[in-house]
């Protein structure tokens, strides 16, 4: 019987070890299941430039043939502007979709009281908050990587059988457009709009903490009643200044004044549309400055207020009753 039994013992199955729960990444995916417009808008956005080049090219067939006395390089730059073009579409789609992801974050889990289910489980406020605030800024912008460079890829084929079925060649499309440098600048333009507007994330989450309703007014109405204040009490705009810098895009704003001065123009000599004025980068990185916004101390400032907002906004989710 002892024999049977050690015999038995071993040869049965080691024990596994448990797997880690990893809380911050479920709720990280929590967040993508209940908020699925973070997915579907971005590729909303692609899929229509993409049907707007395939019907562009149906009802301009006649143009297409213009494009074979085009040089490549032309071709190239008509394309790296149609990649920005795309990226800045499916970048300020998602900025729309976050500023209300924000304001119904922790508010919308007090109204439907799902906030009481949620603080039942073994997930601490200080991971709900930041899982929010995590998918807002940094998963956000994984998206408009991935569905940009999907959509320019997309439309480069798509460009390049338009090109072939009218007679021309799109060896231009793929020599000397500089599809590598837009991904690389779409990669630096999202993680500096996470850092950038990271304090405006985090305010935008406090209110949804705080208010019991009309957290779009509230997170509006507040910094502007308050620079009103100050330039009618004080006589100072210093805050407006300050709101206003921090709204504008650095990097955004950087490449557009690059852009200012440079056009390219195509000429039909037969007779057929001519086209003018459209921007042509010639180098992509060159209107990127990594030193200069990193070395910017209002970077570090706002990322400073935005650890206060997030901080404040744990304590009252930690604190704040069902709506």
């Amino acid at each position: 019987m002892n024999a049977a039994t050690e015999t038995s013992e071993s040869f049965a199955a080691p024990a596994t070890a448990p797997r880690p729960v990893r809380p911050f990444y479920w709720s990280v995916m929590r967040e993508l299941w209940e908020n699925r417009s973070l997915l579907i808008a971005p590729l909303v956005v692609g899929g229509l430039a993409l049907l707007i080049l395939i019907y562009s090219a149906i009802t301009a067939s006649y143009e297409v043939g213009m494009l074979s006395s085009v040089p490549a390089e032309i071709q190239g730059r008509i394309a790296t502007f149609v990649y920005g073009i795309i990226s800045w579409a499916v970048s300020a789609v998602m900025h729309i979709v976050v500023f209300f992801y924000l304001l119904d974050a922790l508010q919308g889990e007090r109204k439907d009281r799902s906030v009481l289910f949620w603080k039942s489980m073994p997930v601490s406020d200080t991971t709900t908050v930041l899982s929010k605030i995590f998918t807002a800024l940094i998963v956000s912008g994984v998206i408009v990587v991935a569905v940009a460079m999907a959509t320019q890829l997309a439309v480069l084929l798509v460009a390049s059988v338009i090109l072939l079925i009218g007679g021309a060649s799109p060896l231009g499309l793929w020599t000397e457009s500089q599809l590598g440098q837009v991904t690389v600048a779409i990669i630096y333009w999202q993680l500096t709009i996470a850092l950038w507007y990271a304090p405006v994330a985090a305010w935008l989450l406090l209110v949804s903490a705080w208010a019991k309703r009309a957290t779009f007014l509230w997170a509006v109405f507040i910094p502007i009643g308050a620079a009103v204040f100050e330039r009618i009490a004080i006589r100072t705009n210093y805050l407006q200044q300050m709101l206003d810098a921090r709204l504008n895009d650095p990097v955004l704003a950087r490449f557009a004044a690059a852009q200012k001065s440079t056009g390219i123009t195509i000429d039909n000599a037969d007779g057929g549309r001519t086209l003018h004025g459209v921007p042509g980068p010639t180098h992509v990185l060159d209107s990127i400055d990594p030193i200069a916004f990193f070395g910017n101390p209002w970077l570090w400032v706002g990322l400073v207020v935005a650890a206060g907002f997030v901080a404040a906004t744990i304590w009252m989710r930690r604190y704040r009753e069902p709506i």
